[in-house]
């Protein structure tokens, strides 16, 4: 399976996206293609998950203000349910016999809380995206109504007006924050190959050096660990110790 990152909605990888890279689902989807990827053994089926989902976005409401929100992350970060109900909560700790330990059943819960977020961002994103197009199209219908030519388009654009008549795209929602999805991923789904094309994971890996410079596609393969920018192995974290293959193409850097 190749898997790609940090999106989990084909919507946001590049059209030159080979047809066998897969995309994760953690969970919430209603209905998958031969494209999108369950991981088996997810702590939250997807009645929960879209309960949790509904929940915390209903709790997020209650905070006008971002910094408020994360003083209440910061000191609820022991357990990312409290504010979650009862019945979910109850489910979540009742899965946990079977499981190896309570640790390795509390990481993937905090893993797919993560991912089920960020799936979520992405889908109001997307959202977002089509209500733009329409307008950007009512926008281009007015403008040949009025009469304008592209003598007036270009007109406008030296004289720094065309932003009136675009609607300026903005880059997928989690390349910002790719390595807490990334590593996310890696938990939860045990995955050993990835495939990207995302800009900004681009740029930050060609920082890294594990990514050179121009157009070009490429593959290298390496502790989990480094590609999330670490310095060394976290015995906290085993998950990353392994070993995975990261698939990529530039084409996004140029």
């Amino acid at each position: 399976m190749l898997l790609y990152f940090p999106s989990m909605h084909l919507e946001f990888a590049s059209a030159e996206t080979p047809p066998e890279v897969c995309f994760l689902d953690p969970g919430f989807a209603e209905q998958t293609d031969g494209r999108s990827v369950r991981p088996t053994g997810l702590p939250m089926d997807e009645r929960s998950a879209k309960a949790f989902v509904q929940e915390s976005l209903r709790f997020g409401e209650q905070f006008p203000n971002i910094k408020d929100l994360s003083y209440h992350a910061v000191g609820k970060q022991e357990n990312c349910f409290d504010h979650t109900s009862m019945a979910i909560r109850s489910e979540l700790r009742a899965r946990i016999e079977g499981v190896s330990t309570e640790n390795d059943f509390a990481s993937k819960a905090r893993a797919q809380s993560l991912l089920l977020l960020a799936y979520s961002l992405e889908q109001r994103v997307l959202e977002v995206d089509a209500c733009q197009e329409g307008v950007q199209s009512g926008h281009d219908k007015l403008a040949m109504a009025l009469g304008f030519s592209e003598d007036d388009f270009e007109e406008m654009r030296e004289m720094g007006l065309q932003d009136a008549l675009e609607i300026p795209q903005e880059p997928a929602p989690l390349s910002s924050t790719w390595r807490n999805v990334f590593e996310a991923m890696l938990l939860l789904t045990g995955c050993a190959d990835y495939y990207t094309d995302d800009p900004q994971v681009l740029a930050d890996l060609e920082e890294q050096g594990l990514v050179g410079a121009g157009y070009g596609h490429g593959t290298f393969k390496i502790p989990a660990w480094k590609v999330l920018g670490l310095s060394k192995a976290d015995a906290k974290r085993p998950w990353l110790n392994g070993e995975i293959s990261v698939s990529y193409s530039q084409k996004a850097l140029i």
